[in-house]
């Protein structure tokens, strides 16, 4: 091949090249198929669709399709283009684009193409004008004359062939220039094929690796290796646009100089390769999310096992700094007093960090960072980038120097007592994803949980306990304004949890109606329902189910239990209970944080007597949780008593369940009970 022109049997090269599947139908009959399009249906090659007809690659219905709507539009409009199933030799179905055109005889030109490869900007591919097309050679491939009548007709049929085709389409002279290229490639190219023909295909590579492997292509022909090959490239737009394509090639060797040129057929695979790649990005997180999670998994089978806050927050710190995926972790908790966050445990790659970190709670900068934001919000704060985000300025040199490039802090929670922060670091920018961070928001709840658990088991089993005594008058004490309205007084005579986050009080009254006093109870934000157990104007019992942040509620999530409540002429004197091991300041400063019209006037401590039915192995202890529930309910809301104070129904609805349940719940834990005591 020279510059000037191309016979049909160059022609015939290129579509063998082509990506998509291409043929050639005379009489209903392939005359001529490329490997692509045998494959498309199942075949190895393309000789394996030369003299089959075409009604072999479709069932009965898509024949009908073709025959009665394809065909007479070819016949009609010279090209028809649409989407059709065809058959595969194993007799599976195929969804294909196919693009069927009129050459300039008795032949079509016949295209087709995946559904997922055809091109998604809806346009239909373009018609070169007659003159842009190079003509002029023999069929021996010189220039001494025209073709005959046989060469042109074949000449002229594959051109029109690869101005149908949905890829870019070229072809290169023996000094590598342009001296063909479709409307396509222009379009993949971002140039005119006046501004391409003639220019070197070098001017096209972006980088000087692909530039390499284009002159090693062509000195692998002049050793006489003619063999098509694919070849992936980036093509750079004047604005600047990138482009990938996927090239398929055919180089031709020359017995005078070495090489002839070559011809090709060129794809923009830019979307697709976005698409694997976003892909192979949601595989890798996926991958590193599997094996976060897995260590998550680990750190929680660990905590069940530490007895202490300083073991639980031990385990946590160094089990997430042993891993691949973070650097340092620390655990800390807002101060007693002020508003500074204090470390306690950590571990890890921070040698030094913790001194010269000042952390508060304020909306401030030392409280703008993920630490201070997780302890206003109990939500879990991430820093994806140290480097520029502004909210880190305070601490970016000290985490940087250590090699920190994102953090993530962890609200340390259960229901509405928030223990503390767990704070973790990352080596790398983006280090916590979105799914990451949904996991460390479990790892924060259970590490709260196992928290609460371990202040519920301190105070059920301690020996010696800490009693304190506060008075209040803060009106978010719903005992303090209802006493305040009504000049009556108010005793706390049992509680319990319903297990749902609620609490049941029993109150007896003195010095007003029950029944105004349970309307003016049930007025209250935290309090859910009032029911009055027995009354008259002068006192009564009530019941009040009381929600989620609840004085009873915020005291039980510090670890400690309501004793004593009394309430009289706007003031209300509270007893609490904790372990003798509890911190205690602590726990007084939570509670003067939440109400701060409140005093403690008197902390003791003493040995407690545990009664026999509260001991591991007592009556109560072969009970199950709902039957204990059950049975405690009944008893203080009277239903023992005669005449009876409250009804079966009544206190199925206290405690939500039906009244056939509840009874259920009542004889079992009496059985057992029977049984402890008489068997």
């Amino acid at each position: 091949m020279s510059k000037g022109g191309h016979t049909a049997v160059a022609w015939r090269e290129l579509v063998d090249a082509a990506l998509g599947g291409l043929g050639v139908l005379a009489g209903g009959e392939f005359v001529r198929a490329n490997d692509a399009l045998a494959q498309a249906y199942g075949y190895e090659s393309g000789t394996d669709l030369v003299g089959r007809p075409w009604r072999e690659l479709f069932g009965a219905s898509e024949r009908r399709h073709i025959e009665e709507t394809v065909l007479p539009g070819v016949e009609s409009d010279g090209s028809w283009r649409g989407q059709v199933t065809g058959r595969r030799a194993d007799g599976t179905v195929v969804d294909q684009e196919l693009s069927v055109r009129r050459l300039n005889d008795d032949h079509l030109a016949w295209a087709v193409s995946p559904m997922e490869q055809t091109r998604t900007n809806g346009e239909t591919p373009r018609t070169a004008p007659a003159g842009s097309r190079n003509r002029g050679r023999g069929r021996n491939g010189s220039d001494d004359g025209p073709p005959d009548r046989a060469d042109r007709a074949e000449l002229e049929r594959y051109e029109t062939i690869v101005e149908t085709v949905d890829d870019g389409v070229y072809v290169l002279d023996d000094d590598l220039t342009f001296a063909f290229v479709n409307e396509v490639f222009c379009d993949i190219v971002g140039q005119s094929r006046e501004s391409l023909l003639g220019t070197p295909v070098m001017d096209l590579f972006v980088d000087e690796e692909e530039a390499a492997f284009a002159d090693e292509m062509r000195e692998h022909v002049v050793s006489g290796d003619t063999t098509t090959g694919t070849v992936e490239g980036t093509i750079e737009h004047e604005d600047g646009t990138v482009v990938r394509t996927e090239a398929r090639y055919r180089l031709h060797p020359d017995a005078e100089d070495g090489f002839a040129g070559s011809v090709g057929v060129v794809r923009d695979i830019t979307e697709r390769k976005a698409r694997e790649e976003r892909l192979g990005r949601q595989r890798d997180e996926l991958a590193a999310l599997g094996r976060v999670t897995e260590l998550l998994h680990e750190v929680i089978r660990e905590l069940f096992a530490a007895r202490t806050r300083e073991r639980i927050e031990r385990v946590v710190c160094d089990r997430l700094a042993e891993s691949e995926f973070y650097r340092f972790a620390w655990v800390g908790e807002r101060a007693a007093e002020g508003d500074r966050v204090v470390p306690r445990v950590a571990a890890g790659d921070g040698d030094g960090y913790l001194d010269v970190l000042d952390v508060t709670v304020g909306d401030d900068p030392a409280g703008n960072g993920p630490a201070g934001r997780v302890l206003r919000t109990d939500t879990v704060q991430v820093s994806q980038d140290i480097g520029s985000d502004p909210a880190f300025e305070p601490w970016r040199e000290a985490a940087l120097d250590r090699g920190f490039e994102s953090a993530a802090a962890v609200p340390l929670v259960c229901e509405d007592t928030t223990y503390g922060v767990l704070a973790i670091y990352a080596s790398r920018p983006g280090g916590f994803s979105d799914r990451e961070q949904a996991g460390l928001a479990v790892l924060g709840e259970t590490i709260g949980f196992a928290l609460r658990a371990r202040d519920d088991r301190r105070l059920l089993f301690a020996d010696a306990v800490v009693e304190l005594e506060f008075r209040s008058t803060d009106p978010e004490l719903v005992l303090v304004p209802v006493s305040a309205s009504l000049g009556c007084r108010l005793k706390l005579d049992g509680h319990l949890a319903t297990g749902d986050g609620d609490w049941v009080a029993y109150l007896e009254v003195d010095g007003g109606a029950a029944t105004a006093i349970g309307r003016e109870l049930e007025d209250q934000a935290v309090v859910g329902c009032v029911r009055v157990i027995r009354g008259d104007e002068e006192g009564g019992l009530l019941e009040v189910t009381f929600g989620t942040g609840s004085f009873l509620d915020r005291v039980s999530n510090l670890g400690a239990r309501v004793v004593s409540a009394t309430a009289g002429e706007g003031a209300v004197r509270v007893g609490l209970e904790a372990p003798a091991s509890a911190d205690t300041r602590d726990l007084v400063g939570r509670l003067e944080s939440a109400y701060p019209e409140t005093e403690l006037l008197a902390r003791s401590e003493y040995d407690r007597s545990v009664s026999e039915v509260d001991l591991p192995g007592g009556p109560l202890d072969s009970l199950t949780d709902r039957q204990r529930q059950v049975l405690k309910t009944t008893y203080r809301a009277g239903y023992f008593d005669w005449p009876r104070e409250s009804t079966g129904e009544e206190v199925a609805a206290t405690l939500d369940v039906a009244a056939p349940t509840l009874h259920a719940h009542l004889r079992k834990a009496e059985e057992r009970l029977l049984s402890e005591l008489l068997d």
